[in-house]
């Protein structure tokens, strides 16, 4: 076999000029095509392995290296006709799938998977070892395009590399999203897992949506338990949502997680039901059932349609106003789960609610002193009814005494950045437009 360093683009294109017997003149363009095809890879190699950026951006890199492989293929142009001759059938010696050609093939799928590896956007463990050569015989379409392309310095086939790049890059990033892959590999090594999944309960409670409700909670969590016990590296901790609503209707006292009484009725089987199935998960896994509160925000959820009815003139209490409610801003949400996942000796049930709940009087006195409303004419309970069939939610939702003790997280140390109610409203008028708000209709 010829050294490959006797190869130029002169001696390659005029191959067919020698006068020979029509057999050796096959052989010979075999072995040419194939010892080329070797060249061409080290030269690709060995100009496009400096150029990589480490920690650059994979579409940048990647772009560098398809063009230098254009850049180093450029004199063989007129080679190409003959190149696809020979190496196209797929029995062919010089085809890059041949057993002959292997080398060249390995070197080539190398120097994509290094390009891959020093990129700043990695790729997931499910694909890396079939992603660069998958990435190859990508590759392998542009040297198709290229031979046939006539124009000055094959743009065209530049500009095909220039729509291929971001594709790939885009399909690596979708790639790393948990819908795209295995839950096992998601949740193995992780550090946190916190499920905050299902349906909003504020709609009615026709069978379809109490389906919905329930099933939306249970068949997650069932899958976040199945998998858990399957992986290999558990979690540190695995916070799932529950509810304050599990507890009973109080006025009386607070519910503490050590002596809370449990409740009746759809919503708190709902709650039950989504805490065993956590709770009953084989796996090895520190758990916490988040029996969140009411959670108020800037933004939308429950705090909506309190304010609209406070700007429409309806803000003062509902039913007699004595019913309490348990509430949380939603930045004491995220502090509390950085706060369980810092303290390790906590699990089970925690209830996430400042200490210092309110009646519903009290809530709406204050939500027209944010918003700067002097007077409200109150909401009876039959009215209460009537809207919320109108908007298709439930008056329970508001109509129910939730008064919820946070006795975990105060015993353990927790500070709540928003504890009173005036500086959680006064926050959220900060960061609410003018106007009636929009509300999620169930």
């Amino acid at each position: 076999m010829r050294g490959v360093g006797r190869f130029d683009a002169t001696s390659v294109a005029g191959l067919n000029d020698v006068p020979r017997h029509r057999s050796v003149i096959r052989l010979e363009r075999v072995q040419v095509v194939h010892e080329l095809y070797l060249k061409v890879q080290r030269e690709h190699r060995d100009r496009a392995l400096p150029a990589l950026v480490e920690g650059g951006a994979l579409a940048e890199n990647l772009a560098d290296v398809l063009h230098s492989g254009l850049d180093v293929m450029g004199p063989y142009h007129a080679f190409g006709g003959s190149f696809l001759q020979s190496a196209l059938p797929r029995k062919s010696n010089s085809s890059p799938f041949s057993e002959q050609s292997s080398d060249a093939r390995s070197m080539a799928i190398d120097l994509m998977r290094t390009t891959l590896t020093v990129s700043k956007q990695k790729v997931p463990s499910s694909l890396s070892d079939n992603l660069p050569a998958l990435l190859w015989m990508a590759y392998l379409g542009v040297p198709l395009h290229w031979v046939t392309d006539s124009s000055d310095d094959q743009t065209r086939t530049r500009a095909l590399v220039g729509g291929l790049v971001p594709v790939v890059a885009k399909s690596v990033r979708l790639a790393r999203l948990p819908v795209a892959r295995g839950l096992v590999e998601v949740l193995d090594g992780a550090d946190l897992v916190v499920n905050l999944a299902g349906r909003s309960v504020s709609c009615r409670y026709s069978k379809s949506n109490a389906d919905d409700i329930l099933s939306s909670r249970i068949q997650t969590t069932a899958q976040l338990g199945r998998a858990m016990a399957d992986v290999q590296q558990v979690p540190a901790l695995w916070v799932n949502a529950s509810t304050g609503t599990i507890y009973r209707d109080a006025r009386d006292r607070a519910m503490d997680e050590r002596t809370g009484e449990i409740g009746a009725g759809f919503s708190v089987e709902v709650a039950r039901s989504w805490e065993r199935e956590m709770f009953d998960a084989d796996a090895t896994v520190r758990r916490v059932a988040l029996r969140l509160s009411i959670v108020l925000g800037a933004g939308g959820g429950a705090i909506n349609p309190v304010i609209n009815l406070a700007r429409v003139g309806l803000g003062d209490r509902m039913r007699d106003g004595r019913q309490m409610l348990s509430w949380v801003h939603i930045v004491d949400v995220a502090r509390a789960i950085d706060h369980l996942y810092a303290h390790k000796d906590i699990s089970g049930p925690v209830n996430v609610a400042t200490p210092f709940p309110v009646t519903n009087d009290e809530l709406m006195k204050k939500v027209r002193v944010a918003l700067g409303r002097s007077h409200g004419a109150p909401t009876p309970a039959w009215l209460l009814q009537f809207g919320a069939r109108v908007i298709r939610t439930e008056a329970e939702l508001v109509l129910k005494s939730r008064w919820v003790d946070p006795g975990v997280l105060t015993e353990s140390g927790f500070c709540f950045e928003y504890p009173e109610l005036a500086c959680s409203l006064e926050e959220i008028a900060r960061n609410t437009p003018r106007g009636l708000l929009p509300v999620a209709l169930g």
